[in-house]
């Protein structure tokens, strides 16, 4: 009998020793694996979307990143990138130019490997959605993808997690059909609706008088369609010859750190289908390119490419004159049209 009670103690101490242990021992949590990806996005034919590249979780010294990207070229068009935390003073950023719908980003670091505290964004990848129809378009990540430590081991337990943008959710949007117009005779005519019919102009270049100025391809004609001052921001539609830029800064200085806004616009009149290339470029005083950022598009008959930009001036971009350049060629690199405008940059 007492052997039997000492017995039955025994079993309930035990069962009291494994609650307290359950009780009071916190429980160990997994730390979340590290994981780079897109955010899902939405916008409208016409418009410019900007797709953050955002890595997650990661507590390694980060010395290489290797980035491989697949989408839809007849939904999207990339418009070019802005580096976020990737250090590229110093340090290799190479940027394949989009082929068949691919980008390819590879990054080794020199000296400024990278530490993340916290979540980071790598790159912020710009596209104009020329779809016209309600559908969607995935940022895949495609080939081989990487993300190595500061002695160029690959990192471990990495995701790598897909994006999807949601095009024109509104419905269907029919291609916009430019307006038929007649220049007037001479000068330009104010209505008493306030509505203003301007002369045709002749764009001349604002490159700099001390550098050589390229041989025109073609007679850059403004529009001359009329339009009121009320009306809504909606883009215009060029009737010129070549490309041409239709909003510039509002100055012709801006600080380093700053946003510089701009937009361009070409038309296809060849009457037919047109695959274009499409190159913009920040070159400085020396005629050296210092960003260049290009596309490649298929306009249909009649149709117009518009590109907002917004380009982030760099804090140590040296101080001086620059000028913005854009070119259109064919896909065998043949000059069809250039516009370009100049500004200097200071403290």
């Amino acid at each position: 009998m007492k052997n039997r009670l000492y017995t039955n103690l025994g079993y309930f101490l035990a069962i009291a020793i494994c609650i307290m242990l359950i009780v009071l021992v916190p429980e160990t949590q997994a730390s979340a694996a590290p994981s780079v990806g897109f955010t899902d996005q939405s916008g409208s034919i016409g418009e410019t979307i900007d797709v953050p590249l955002v890595a997650k979780n990661f507590s390694n010294t980060i010395g290489g990143i290797t980035i491989n990207i697949g989408f839809d070229q007849t939904k999207l068009s990339f418009t070019g990138y802005t580096a976020g935390v990737i250090p590229t003073s110093g340090d290799t950023l190479d940027f394949n130019s989009p082929t068949a719908g691919t980008l390819a980003f590879n990054w080794f670091a020199v000296s400024n490997f990278l530490d993340w505290s916290s979540d980071a964004t790598l790159l912020t990848l710009h596209f104009n959605i020329v779809a016209t129809g309600k559908t969607n378009v995935n940022l895949t990540f495609i080939n081989t993808n990487e993300i190595a430590d500061s002695i160029g081991d690959p990192v471990g337990g990495v995701s790598f997690t897909a994006g999807t943008i949601a095009l024109n959710p509104a419905g269907v949007i029919p291609p916009v059909t430019p307006p038929t117009v007649t220049p007037p005779p001479s000068g330009g005519s104010t209505g008493s609706s306030g509505s203003y019919t301007p002369p045709p102009l002749v764009f001349t270049s604002i490159f700099p008088t001390t550098t050589k100025q390229p041989t025109p391809t073609t007679s850059i004609v403004a529009s001359t369609t009329t339009f009121t001052t009320t009306t809504s921001s909606s883009p215009i539609i060029s009737t010129s010859t070549g490309v041409y830029f239709n909003v510039l800064p509002i100055t012709s200085t801006i600080k380093r750190g700053k946003v510089m806004k701009y937009s361009y616009i070409y038309k296809n009149i060849t009457g037919k289908p047109q695959t274009v290339k499409i190159s913009r470029q920040m070159i400085n005083g020396k005629g050296k390119a210092v960003f260049t950022a290009s596309a490649v598009t298929t306009l249909k008959k009649g149709a117009s490419f518009t590109r907002v930009v917004k380009d982030a001036i760099s804090s140590k971009l040296p101080i001086g004159d620059y000028i913005i350049k854009v070119k259109i060629l064919t896909t065998k690199n043949k000059l069809i049209s250039e516009d370009y405008f100049d500004f200097t940059v200071v403290k």
